[in-house]
């Protein structure tokens, strides 16, 4: 199946610096970017227009990457969603990596990052 372009993220983020770095990196490598520093606003606008893949940070103000994950994957209209988890201070342990399509620990090379994603949701819609 070919994939839309642009191909479209959610970025998960709590740091506002990363927020605007992951923006301005994917968007230059031509993804359309839609950031969140709270899962909550992040889950209404996956809902309302699902993107390609979820890049969320795995410890969050309030709900958790790993809550957003759960969430995602319980809910029918996005279980098949990729979703793509990044830490600095959480060891991905196998029950937390069933949850993601796959793990970043930060810093991330974000000179890369638009390509580990693309690679991500091509596996993804691959298995559909």
């Amino acid at each position: 199946m070919r994939i839309s372009e642009p191909r479209s993220v959610v970025v998960v983020e709590d740091d506002a610096d990363l927020r605007a770095i992951y923006r301005e990196m994917l968007e230059r490598d031509g993804w359309e970017v839609r950031v969140f520093e709270n899962p909550d606003d992040a889950l209404r606008a996956i809902v309302a227009r699902l993107p390609h893949v979820v890049l969320t940070d795995v410890n969050l103000n309030g709900q958790s990457g790993r809550e957003l994950a759960r969430t995602l994957r319980s809910d029918e209209r996005t279980a098949g969603l990729a979703i793509v988890a990044a830490s600095g201070s959480v060891i991905p342990t196998t029950p937390l990596l069933r949850m993601f399509d796959t793990f970043l620990r930060k810093p991330v090379d974000v000179t890369t990052l638009g390509a580990v994603l693309r690679e991500v949701v091509d596996r993804r819609f691959a298995m559909d």
